[in-house]
């Protein structure tokens, strides 16, 4: 490290605790826009805290991006180029690693550095290998452009999304690849691209994707309402910062479970993916906090034993499954505390949705309804001491001597005698849905919540170009 930086804080940025360290960004900020010699010294770190592995909450990574987002507005055009472009370079790895979390955090980073960085976005597009990885949010950035006072690199941004979604009307690229090239051409207004845009907007195609070209159409109109979302480089650091650095706690919390089962093994590889994509969905996210806090475990849970009790994935799912895993496995193996077994439901549900959100389960409403009103009976199975798996009664008989078993084993018997006559032997024929019961908390999440939503996770960007698109299922936390 440079002696001559060795006054400021740096070990503020290793901190692991909740707390950002304001000050102290703003101090390295400063530092970056009076001398430039700081920025290799700060990528430096940002490389080695992202190449790290570590076993508990870390921020370093994130907190050299704000950096540059603060000093962002005191920079020239050169500098902003130049940063702009170290930045980009780490966005494309961050999507050869599905970290998306990163991926979320330079996008904003990059997007501060203004127009002066389309040209490397386009030259990062150019070298991607498919449109996976940073496509998307590498797309997104072409918006800069319509800002530009320089009309070389406005005509190559319109070039390179016209040649997009011409192969997107020619069938040769998935609509969904071209949604924000849409986005941008509509920004520059050009009287010239309504046609191809009215074109892709009549183009039979799946319905979430029809609504966008409508709506990038109607932003070519001028007539666009409401208005799209701002991006998320639009945003205050200060408001998009935090957010991101609680979703690195929460995927610390949810992997130190003690009664976590065992994540070794295909199937439970596939149980954790699959997991941590609902974990890290706005579906997850907008889930009232008492039940987002056990929805990673209860999630895996069901996923696992799916898989490896049931050899289903959950895109098999029937009623008989889901009665197996809720009314018999789930209650066995969770333990015996009340309002842990209350939260297997809801969460359910949530899951549910979000499977049949991104395609992976048919016919999820029906499941879903399916599920509502099962709620006392599956707390009644995992408070009954006759019902618990080995797993579960050495869990529970290890528990500290101060718990009152007895009465525990009373309200488990007293529920089991309130729900005896709807219990049936088998799940196939197990108690029926309680209409009468009010919806359950996804229930009024599904409402609100479409396609082409802002997306609840605070990116600005709309929910299916951000954790509701295609392969979110996978994605990391970096």
């Amino acid at each position: 490290m440079n002696g001559e930086f060795s006054q400021l804080p740096w070990n503020e940025l290793r901190r692991t605790d909740a707390t950002i360290p304001w000050p102290a960004l703003r101090t390295f900020a400063a530092a970056v826009v009076t001398d430039s010699r700081l920025t290799p010294e700060l990528f430096e770190v940002y490389d080695l805290a992202y190449e790290a592995e570590y076993d508990q909450p870390r921020y370093t990574d994130f907190y050299v991006a704000a950096i540059f987002t603060l000093a962002a507005p005191r920079l020239d055009d050169e500098r902003r180029r130049e940063i702009g472009s170290l930045l980009i370079e780490r966005m494309v790895r961050a999507g050869e690693d599905d970290a998306d979390v990163s991926l979320e955090v330079l996008l904003a980073a990059a997007g501060t550095m203004g127009p002066p960085i389309v040209s490397a976005v386009l030259d990062a597009i150019d070298s991607e290998p498919d449109t996976r990885g940073a496509w998307v949010f590498l797309w997104d950035l072409t918006k800069l452009a319509a800002q530009s006072e320089d009309e070389a690199l406005r005509s190559r941004v319109i070039q390179a999304c016209v040649d997009l979604l011409e192969k997107v009307e020619r069938n040769e690229a998935d609509p969904g690849d071209g949604m924000d090239a849409a986005w941008t051409l509509a920004a520059f207004q050009r009287p010239e691209h309504g046609d191809l845009l009215r074109r892709l907007s009549e183009k039979p195609m799946e319905r979430w994707w029809i609504a966008d070209y409508r709506a990038a159409l109607q932003l070519w109109q001028g007539r666009s309402e409401p208005a799209p979302p701002p991006e998320l480089w639009e945003e205050p650091v200060e408001e998009w910062l935090p957010p991101r650095c609680k979703m690195v706690r929460d995927w610390f919390e949810k992997k130190t479970k003690p009664w976590e089962l065992p994540e070794e093994g295909p199937e439970a590889e596939r149980a954790r993916d699959l997991a941590i994509g609902f974990l890290l969905s706005p579906v997850a996210r907008t889930l009232p906090a008492g039940l987002r806090d056990e929805a990673y475990t209860i999630v895996y849970g069901l996923l696992y034993h799916s898989l490896t009790r049931l050899d289903k994935e959950p895109g098999e799912w029937d009623e008989f499954a889901l009665r197996q895993l809720l009314l018999q496995t789930m209650p066995e193996q969770t333990p015996a505390d009340r309002a842990l077994l209350e939260k297997i439901a809801p969460v359910t549900e949530a899951l549910l949705y979000w499977l049949g959100f991104e395609g992976l389960l048919a016919d999820a409403d029906a499941l879903i309804a399916s599920v509502r009103g099962l709620s006392e009976d599956i707390v009644a199975i995992g408070m009954d001491p006759q019902r618990w798996g080995p797993v579960k009664r050495a869990l529970m008989e290890a528990k500290p001597t101060s718990v009152n078993v007895v009465e525990e084993e009373t309200v488990a018997a007293s529920a089991a005698e309130q729900t005896a006559e709807s219990l049936p032997p088998q799940p196939p024929d197990g108690p029926t849905p309680k209409a009468e019961e009010p919806p359950l908390p996804i229930a009024e999440y599904a409402a609100k919540v479409g396609r082409n939503d802002p997306c609840p996770c605070g990116s600005g960007r709309k929910y299916k170009k951000c954790h509701g698109r295609p392969g979110a299922e996978e994605m990391t936390v970096k």
